[in-house]
């Protein structure tokens, strides 16, 4: 793509032909750009997960807890396992790949049943036992 340029990562190229053929203006204008996807992409995926974790999973729990307080704390548990999951795996597709095949098949079961017949909607325990055998086994075949 780039005469002379040595590009180790695939995506590497797109900024090495900016940094190539851009002037000085548009090269920070372009760099502005990058930095601002990837930051609008992380609030608003932290946001949605620790609204999620805040007023889903805390407000079930505890039904009378502040949702501003368990939203804010939902936030910052998603902040950190976004980072240790950063971490552990730095690549993208691995991340995606790990998450698919961890926590996929224990939601298949509860949400296909949900659009069966009324016979085969799930009782209580039901969703939670497949919830948890559905990402346990395929975390210890990981293991």
């Amino acid at each position: 793509i780039v005469a002379g340029a040595d590009i180790q990562r695939v995506f590497d190229a797109y900024p090495a032909l900016a940094d190539a053929v851009l002037p000085p203006g548009l090269k920070g204008l372009f760099w502005t750009a990058m930095l601002a996807t990837v930051m609008s992409t992380l609030l608003s995926y932290t946001l949605l997960a620790g609204i999620a974790a805040g007023r889903d999973l805390v407000g079930r729990v505890a039904p009378h807890a502040d949702p501003v307080r368990a939203t804010r704390l939902g936030i910052a548990a998603a902040a950190v396992l976004a980072v240790g999951g950063a971490l552990a795996l730095p690549s993208v597709v691995g991340l995606w790949y790990v998450l698919g095949t961890a926590f996929v098949p224990g939601l298949l079961p509860p949400l296909l049943s949900a659009y069966g017949p009324q016979r085969w909607r799930p009782r209580a325990p039901f969703p939670l036992l497949s919830l948890a055998a559905g990402c346990a086994v395929p975390l210890a075949w990981m293991a």
